[in-house]
């Protein structure tokens, strides 16, 4: 048997059209990382309690302080506080406000972590189709970049930038033993545990499988052991600090409030997963290559999968799509293979339409990942802003507010803006409760979550919700969707006066608090 060797141009032809490829695949998914952020002028989604810690820091003079204050409250400061250090520098290196760099920062580090995927993908795939599969699938997946870009995303996208370092950087040690790869996976190590908790978990447990998978010798225990130690010693100033401020409380209390979402697993049978907009294309892709390296007998990548969907309890799959978009490679490969046996027994005519179909399918997902931007990706609207300042202007100091409106991703970034731009407390936010020490009864989340349902009751339900949570309340916020019953049955009460109207906002005083 032969083997046919390709001249020496067709050679190059085909490295730089691989080239070309390769970076039409990067600039799309930043395309419609950059889209979804240049469209406002305001961060997106969720991130006023990360701006009061951010100016909190820099009016310490960057020393780490022990509680910061939000929402009338001394919270614990035993968060992570890298992304913090970091928008501060950033602000005062550049003249930028802090609003401002809460926009650019998660974006910057999207883009890295795009770039890191791609590269990692690199290391990962041998058939350079498998590789812009992943890069392209990685790019246009929701769920690798929405909650990275929101105002909060100065901690989340600098944990997944470094984890995705550190765990690209371990799995090149795993298959070459070079030692010289250790101290980076180390410090990126380090980083993402002082970025964000998650982030850290999903680096901790992915290096984890990839020492089952590739590692299984003394020599690599031994440097496992060194990675954990090493990224310990070097985020000790942080988790040492916490310690002596405030014992575990901060990190035993953290999990009661969270929001808990439905359980990744759970979306993954539904093949709800990847949340595109439209038809799961991504996701049966990621099917179609986890199929096929299973029954190839190739098994860490479909490990994986199922272990990042398990053990992902917050961000419900957000982590999952790093090896989502791996296995969506490989099951483009399929399809392309697929393909190519096809192409060779049809006629011309028939050959230039079956070769459309990826690049319209193509199209069609970028098209829909840069328009639909999906719950959440959106900015608090002006009107809320403006309603939001003329509270700090025209209302007591001492003012107490509840903030109602239908459950949801935007209510929540609404009511954690709130304390920041109306500067009062707002009565129901979760934010920030999830450091304090924990308590009996309903989580902040699912107080929240109770508030909430006001929505669609009387008046009489944000009475009874203030009395379980043993909080007094002066006014009520309430804006437009869904709330008509709140609404008339306040404007009806004795006990409420309408103080303010405007593009579907109202506000009520609450005559006998």
């Amino acid at each position: 048997m032969t083997t046919q060797v390709l001249p020496a141009k067709s050679v190059v032809a085909v490295r730089v059209t691989y080239l070309w490829v390769f970076s039409l695949m990067l600039l799309a998914g930043g395309f419609v990382r950059v889209l979804h952020v240049l469209r406002d002028d305001f961060p997106l989604g969720d991130g006023g309690l990360f701006w009061a810690v951010t100016e909190g820091l820099r009016s310490d003079g960057y020393s780490l302080p022990s509680v910061v204050g939000y929402n009338g409250q001394d919270i614990p400061f035993a968060y992570p506080p890298l992304g913090f250090y970091l928008t501060a520098l950033t602000g005062d290196a550049f003249g930028l406000s802090t609003l401002d760099v809460m926009r650019l920062l998660p974006l910057s580090f999207s883009l890295g972590t795009l770039v890191v995927f791609a590269l990692m993908a690199r290391s990962v795939f041998q058939r350079n189709v498998e590789v812009l599969g992943a890069i392209f699938a990685f790019g246009m997946l929701p769920l690798a970049s929405r909650y990275f870009l929101m105002g909060a995303g100065i901690t989340r996208s600098p944990g997944l930038f470094f984890a995705l370092l550190a765990i690209w950087q371990a799995y090149l040690y795993f298959k070459d033993r070079n030692s010289h790869r250790l101290p980076l996976v180390m410090l990126a190590g380090a980083a993402t545990v002082l970025s964000h908790p998650n982030a850290a978990w999903f680096a901790a447990y992915s290096i984890l499988l990839l020492l089952i998978f590739y590692g299984r010798d003394r020599k690599a225990v031994v440097a496992a052991l060194a990675i954990a130690v090493g990224t310990a010693v070097i985020a000790a100033p942080w988790w040492l600090t916490v310690l002596i401020d405030h014992g575990l409380d901060p990190f035993l209390a953290a999990p009661q409030a969270s929001n808990p979402g439905t359980p990744a697993w759970v979306l993954l049978l539904k093949l709800q997963l990847t949340e595109e907009p439209m038809f799961p294309l991504l996701m049966f892709s990621a099917l179609l290559g986890l199929i096929a390296l299973v029954r190839d007998g190739k098994w860490w990548l479909p490990t994986w999968l199922v272990a990042a969907c398990v053990l992902d309890t917050r961000y419900s799959g957000t982590f999952a799509m790093v090896p989502v978009a791996l296995l969506a490679g490989v099951g483009l490969r399929v399809c392309i293979d697929l393909l190519l046996e096809s192409y060779e027994s049809l006629q011309r005519p028939r050959r230039v339409a079956l070769l459309c179909i990826p690049i319209w399918l193509g199209g069609l997902l970028l098209l829909a990942s840069a328009f639909n931007p999906g719950p959440g990706l959106r900015a608090l609207p002006e009107h809320h802003r403006v309603a939001m300042q003329w509270i700090a202007s025209n209302t007591p100091a001492t003012s107490r507010f509840l903030v109602v409106g239908p459950a949801g991703l935007s209510a929540g970034s609404e009511s954690e803006w709130f304390p920041v731009l109306a500067e009062r407390p707002s009565v129901g936010t979760y934010q920030g409760t999830e450091w304090q020490s924990p308590e009996q009864g309903l989580s902040p989340w699912e107080r929240y979550n109770a508030l909430q349902g006001c929505a669609t009751a009387s008046a009489v339900c944000l009475e009874d919700w203030a009395e379980s949570a043993h909080s007094s309340f002066t006014h009520v916020y309430v804006r437009e969707e869904n709330t008509e019953a709140l609404r008339s049955s306040l404007g009806h009460s004795v006990a409420f006066a309408l103080v303010y109207e405007s593009d579907g906002i109202w506000i009520f005083e609450h005559l006998v608090p």
